[in-house]
């Protein structure tokens, strides 16, 4: 078993205030357990409960492999990548989840429904369980999914659950206020704040819940997000 402290990289998740704070996911956990126990939900569609079933199987990875070498086509690679909802390298993971059938398209490897019920907003919803989100538009269609990595299930670093609005977004730029204590500066980019300091942005992503309480995406999901959401979008956690 590979683990993961072999890089001492701290993974900060910043907030705009309050509610989101920094955690060093080298501190003393390795991936496999990490990721195993985010994968204990009854859901089917995240985590090692997907190894064995029709559609998927788990691979094993081997010291060198990368993303590129195993995936050299970008449209299979950004998929398997979120299937496992990470961004970050091979060298963090000694498995991965991919599909049978590596040519069956991204839409096809949705955790959500195509369509809920319409709506005077647009709508994001962010599956905890899944770790993935769906962006609805107003007729209530499916128009993005995508992997995300919210807050620990700890009882304090919970992300927060129930129905938001987007009140804030920047660009880019975006940085904590608050983060690193005590004069803030960790980037957040293309951050949209729904309640709170808590917010959706860009930052590293190991494949399960870590945050202390923001959603992490990634950089394409980040700025994809940041467009199609006015001030006003819904956001339901649940």
């Amino acid at each position: 078993m590979r683990f993961i402290n072999k890089l001492l990289i701290p993974v900060l998740i910043a907030s705009f205030n309050y509610g989101c704070s920094s955690y060093n996911m080298f501190e003393s956990d390795n991936f496999a357990e990490r990721s195993a126990v985010s994968s204990n939900s009854s859901d089917p569609f995240y985590g090692k409960k997907l190894c064995n079933t029709s559609k998927y199987k788990c691979i094993k990875i081997y010291k060198g492999d990368t993303w590129a070498k195993l995936f050299p086509q970008k449209e299979k690679r950004r998929l398997v990548m979120n299937l496992n909802r990470t961004n970050m390298a091979l060298k963090y993971r000694d498995w991965l989840v991919v599909p049978r059938d590596i040519n069956t398209t991204y839409r096809e490897n949705s955790p959500f429904p195509d369509k809920i019920s319409s709506s005077s907003t647009k709508k994001i919803v962010i599956n905890v369980n899944k770790q993935a989100y769906a962006a609805y538009d107003k007729s209530g269609d499916l128009v993005r999914w995508g992997p995300v990595n919210t807050g620990r299930e700890d009882g304090e670093h919970n992300t927060p659950r129930g129905r938001f609005k987007i009140y804030r977004k920047q660009g880019a730029n975006c940085k904590s206020s608050s983060y690193p204590v005590p004069n803030g500066g960790a980037p957040m980019p293309y951050c949209m704040h729904f309640y709170k300091g808590y917010a959706m942005h860009e930052y590293q992503m190991p494949g399960f819940a870590i945050s202390h309480g923001c959603i992490r995406l990634n950089m394409t999901d980040a700025k994809w997000l940041n467009n199609f959401s006015p001030i006003g979008t819904q956001v339901e956690i649940r």
